[in-house]
């Protein structure tokens, strides 16, 4: 009989990335296929209804097409298709909760209570980069190619983070506790 010598911490948080690398790369890619589809055209409309609505509840004067999801102002219109949907970010989000050491219904809740807010950002960034094509403002494409997808990973990065730093502080003190009653 062989057994195997249980991994240093360091190896692991190697596999787990390389898995998490890999989940995360095939997920994004079906973003990118056919297979998407479905997934994204009710979550187009999702934003752009939630655009629309956050719009009209800030003031800020727009007309909507909602058989093209186009929202036009004045000076600037944006059309609410293809990965304005936010699936990319969901995508990753459930590589995340995927990978996590948690029994399925605390999964089924951070990845239900995570989707809605990445939803809600993904309207707050669709209104927000409308405002700021209405204003012809000079940072739009900033904001739109680097600015919003940098924050929006980031913060699920460092939601895994945290998740993997409590899991293991939550692993480590049961551990306690059982050679604690071991010994006791």
């Amino acid at each position: 009989m062989s057994s195997k010598a249980p991994l240093t911490p360091a190896k692991r948080w190697i596999r787990n990335d390389v898995i998490f690398a890999g989940l995360t790369l095939l997920l994004v890619a079906l973003t990118y296929t056919p297979v998407a589809a479905p997934l994204n055209d009710p979550l187009c409309a999702l934003s752009f209804s939630g655009t629309d609505w956050l719009l009209s509840h800030l003031g800020v004067a727009h007309t909507v097409d909602p058989s093209a999801r186009l929202i036009t102002g004045e000076a600037f219109s944006i059309e609410i298709s293809g990965l304005c949907s936010g699936l990319r970010a969901l995508a990753l989000f459930f590589a995340v909760i995927a990978l996590l050491r948690l029994p399925r219904r605390k999964k089924a809740i951070h990845l239900a209570v995570g989707a809605a807010l990445l939803v809600t950002v993904n309207v707050a960034r669709i209104a927000h980069l409308y405002t700021l094509g209405e204003a012809r403002s000079p940072s739009f494409n900033l904001y739109h190619e680097w600015i919003w997808p940098t924050a929006i990973v980031a913060v699920i990065l460092l939601y895994r983070l945290v998740m993997l730093i409590a899991t293991r502080t939550r692993a480590a003190a049961e551990r306690a506790r059982e050679a604690e009653v071991a010994h006791g």
